[in-house]
């Protein structure tokens, strides 16, 4: 019997590992999502040829001499296998024990689009070895987001042929845990007996999630509190065809994504998003740090998009997308009538990115061409604000984050950005907003800019089971030619909080404070608050 911890940067539990049963505290029954098992290990003695295998160096783990062998996917073999590994095992000179093993999986069909894993074994009697700790790092493309996993397995303590082992699981199967199978084909809840004394059966898989959410949003930018209350609706493979959706309604806003995570059976992924909000918010006006008020108007933007995915390797996926974007602009009270309102706009766009896994690193590239349909003159008359080349422009950035688990109780994340574009305005800049792009503690369209950087960073602590605390600290630097020359620093910071409520719902509240944000009255120091309540079905 093994004691052991686990850590995912959504959520955080201790287990108990008996043989392959895994024990965890009493949570929701969600879907397990985890790449497609490997037909044929790499060290496992199958008496195949479908690896090729060759000694890259020495190493010395602990003290311990090592043989370093690479192996990788024979690629004059055919196997059924629709995923194999590529890595390095590190092997001891003295005894040819296994002491660790690093490895990629290739060839991934399905939502988890690149899985690394690390495993380190200590010796527990002589000739005995087992797993200490295990490292993975996953990519999940699920309905319009891509979504880093990290999970840290820490074995703690080792009983071998324990005497009471049969007792102690059955004591086990009575707890009130929820307990998970490493099966053949992936790991599987238990259902519990009618009796403590029954074994559990397996269950079906979980595949729906249903959630109902309501709360409110307080933005300077949105003349009143915005609230929201809706249904969330999650299907991991909607009419058991693979294909993932996720929709959300909730009065407000809405929005809709879907995944195929293969399709025809292939490496190819198609996916698609959309989103609209019924609530319009302040597109505000800045010369030189100034706001004009009479310039200032009322938006309401929608969106779709489209896109393909190829993984071009265990670490490599190329994405071609396909993005419409549509605004809705009007003169709010505030407005000049010798102002004239842009027409609605309308962009068609592509999207084309490379993203790359790494040791836990995830980068990614892209570029944004764009055109406008029925683009005229806008503004004051010869205030320059207009110009007929804008109708097209492009966006291109870099991107680099990474998440690291601390203990079973703290994760941390970071990410960076650079941003840059051609011939952009006003309404092409790139913004900081509640709903995409978010800077924490500054209003939406607040700041529009056309170049610079932007650092985000997380801590998340699990104060216990229930509580959960995370703390935000971000910063950019930018140019927006609202404030003058050069690039304007913008720090913001703020925490969140967790909590669970009665009758299974969960409470969240996150407050964000922007340094150097600019309320409506012209002060400095802006908040924004959101609240929101969940139940999970």
């Amino acid at each position: 019997m093994y004691t052991a911890e686990g850590v995912t940067e959504i959520e955080q539990r201790e287990v108990r590992i008996n043989g392959v049963e895994f024990l965890g505290s009493s949570v929701p029954r969600l879907p397990i999502i985890e790449p497609e098992r490997v037909a044929s290990p790499p060290l496992a003695i199958a008496l195949t040829d479908v690896y090729r295998y060759r000694l890259d160096g020495r190493d010395t783990i602990a003290g311990t001499a090592c043989y370093i062998i690479a192996f990788e996917p024979d690629p004059g073999r055919s196997v059924k296998a629709s995923t194999l590994f590529r890595g390095r095992a590190w092997i001891a000179a003295d005894s040819f024990a296994m002491l660790k093993v690093s490895a990629a999986q290739t060839g991934l069909i399905g939502a988890i689009v690149a899985s690394e894993q690390t495993d380190e074994f200590r010796q527990i009697e002589t000739g005995v070895w087992l797993l200490a700790r295990s490292d993975v790092r996953q990519m999940y493309e699920g309905a319009a987001h891509r979504t880093p996993i990290h999970r840290v397995l820490v074995l703690r303590g080792d009983e071998i042929n324990a005497a009471d082992f049969r007792e102690r699981r059955q004591f086990a199967y009575g707890s009130a845990s929820i307990m998970l199978r490493d099966t053949p084909g992936g790991y599987r809840y238990l259902k519990k007996g009618d009796s403590p004394t029954e074994s559990p059966s397996l269950a079906g898989r979980a595949e729906r999630v249903r959630t109902v959410a309501a709360g409110v949003i307080l933005d300077p930018n949105i003349s009143v509190p915005l609230p929201f209350a809706g249904f969330s609706y999650v299907d991991f493979n909607f009419l058991r065809t693979g294909t993932q959706i996720n929709a959300f309604f909730g009065g407000t806003y809405g929005q809709f994504a879907f995944s195929v995570p293969s399709v025809a059976g292939t490496r190819w992924q198609v996916g698609g998003r959309g989103f609209a909000i019924a609530s319009s918010y302040n597109d505000r006006s800045f010369v030189l740090g100034q706001e004009h008020y009479e310039e200032n108007i009322e938006q309401r933007p929608a969106q779709v998009s489209v896109w393909l995915v190829r993984p071009l390797s265990a670490r490599v996926s190329l994405r071609f997308g396909y993005d419409l974007d549509y605004t809705h602009l009007a003169a709010s009270d505030a407005t000049a009538a010798s102002f004239v309102v842009p027409a609605d706009q309308v962009v068609h766009g592509a999207r084309i990115s490379l993203d790359v896994q790494r040791a836990g690193w995830n980068a990614s590239a892209w570029w944004n061409p764009a055109r406008r349909s029925g683009w005229r003159a806008w503004g004051r008359p010869g205030s320059g604000d207009y110009q007929p080349t804008h109708d097209d422009f492009q966006r291109y950035g870099l991107s680099l984050s990474r998440a690291h688990v601390f203990n079973s109780r703290t994760v941390a994340r970071f990410e960076g950005a650079l941003m840059g574009g051609e011939d952009l305005d006003r309404f092409s800049r790139f913004s900081f907003g509640t709903f995409d792009n978010r800077l924490r503690g500054y209003p939406s369209a607040l700041i529009r800019y056309d170049r610079g950087a932007v650092v985000r960073t997380a801590v998340g602590q699990g104060i216990s089971r229930l509580v959960r605390v995370d703390g935000f600290f971000d910063s950019a630097a930018v140019h927006d030619p609202g404030f003058g020359r050069g690039l304007r620093n913008y720090t913001g910071a703020g925490a969140a909080v967790e909590v669970p409520l009665p009758f299974g719902t969960l409470l969240a509240v996150e407050w964000g404070y922007g340094f150097r944000g600019v309320n409506g009255n012209g002060t400095l120091g802006t908040q924004v608050l959101r609240i929101s309540g969940y139940k999970v079905f």
